[in-house]
């Protein structure tokens, strides 16, 4: 290569950096929205912690008012038409000792591995449809789905500590390597919705969540239609192929999800947009929630303020982290809490969450 070719080559370079680096991410005006944590004893159980003594740690030591947690189907009917509701009573208990508001997660989807929480009760036929399609299509599920959902919005109907219903986890993100490729079918999303909506006398608003690679996604829409709350879930590095090779969609310029154009358009149907998952905890092959030497390339104190910041330009009223659970466990087993004294910080520099309301234009 010729001097004037290497010296076009690297002028040609520089221009592309800095046309991706002029973008919402960098560029849009922060925002101060509202911080909240997903919760999940599944996951403090995988990393050895108490659920209870951990999630109270959380509220009182960090200073989160504002959590989610699914109410997870196998857990929550053991047997057909036998439901225990005991273990989400009883985080919510000891949240509302602190003035916890919570979003309970319903549906087929919940939160984390391995996303999908059909109970064992159910024929193997109808847990592991052959089809990569709707995971919802055959009857005899989405029967059972619609009466755990029922008994769950039932349940909670007058709970003055629940401030919202998440319909389903992600819905419409085709998972291939965890769930198969399968997704759940707007229509029966709908009749979950509305289920809840029916049973709720409290008219509390409906989530429903997303969580796109690059702007070309536009099964957002589909969420936005349907709830009163628009969530997306934004993961800044995702792991492609090895612990070394990363997607950083929110640094792709163009390519970029649009989030604040979400959030507009959330608002101009008198809806909320918010980012229901902030990666908070690292991402990478094999187990790398207790591997440190992986962790430094996904999440640190500085990179969490980073991914904050990002978020703050979205134009989201909430952000929920996404990983508090290996917070705990950093402090409490690897003896470092690093990442939970920044989290507190942030948690006492962010405005106190608003309780969640209807929307302000009728559907």
């Amino acid at each position: 290569m010729s001097l004037r070719s290497y010296l076009l080559a690297v002028i040609a370079l520089a221009a592309g950096v800095q046309l991706m680096s002029q973008y919402w991410y960098n560029t849009a005006p922060p925002g101060d929205p509202a911080l909240g944590v997903s919760f999940s004893c599944r996951q403090t159980a995988d990393l050895g912690l108490p659920c209870a003594a951990s999630f109270e740690r959380l509220v009182r030591d960090v200073g989160v008012r504002a959590v989610r947690l699914s109410v997870y189907w196998d857990q929550t009917e053991p047997q057909p038409g036998r439901f225990d509701f005991s273990q989400t009573d009883r985080l919510i208990a000891i949240g509302a000792r602190y003035g916890v508001h919570f979003t309970l997660v319903v549906g087929v989807k919940g939160l984390g591995y391995p996303e999908l929480y059909a109970p064992s009760w159910l024929p193997a036929a109808v847990r592991h449809p052959p089809t990569m399609a709707d995971y919802t299509a055959d009857p005899r599920l989405r029967d059972a789905l619609l009466r755990y959902v029922r008994a769950t919005a039932q349940h909670y109907a007058l709970n003055p500590w629940v401030e919202a219903w998440q319909v389903e986890n992600e819905p419409y993100v085709v998972n291939v390597s965890e769930i198969h490729g399968w997704t759940v079918d707007p229509a029966a999303v709908d009749a979950e919705i509305a289920l809840v909506r029916a049973t709720d006398p409290l008219h509390r608003p409906v989530v429903v969540t997303h969580s796109a690679w690059t702007r070309m996604d536009v099964r957002w829409k589909t969420a936005l239609a349907q709830a009163d709350v628009l969530g997306e879930d934004v993961y800044l590095k995702k792991r492609i192929l090895s612990n070394f090779l990363y997607l950083y969609p929110y640094e792709l310029g163009p390519l970029t999800p649009n989030l604040p154009g979400q959030a507009r358009l959330a608002a101009g149907e008198g809806k909320q947009f918010w980012i229901t998952e902030l990666q908070a905890e690292p991402s990478g092959w094999g187990d790398p929630l207790r591997r440190p030497g992986d962790r430094s390339r996904t999440i640190s104190p500085s990179l969490l303020r980073q991914y904050l910041d990002v978020a703050r330009r979205s134009g989201a009223s909430r952000v929920y982290f996404w990983g508090a659970e290996w917070w705990l466990y950093q402090a409490e087993v690897q003896h470092d809490p690093s990442m939970l004294d920044a989290a507190r910080q942030l948690f006492a520099a962010a405005p106190a969450p608003t309780p969640a309301s209807k929307p302000s234009v009728a559907r």
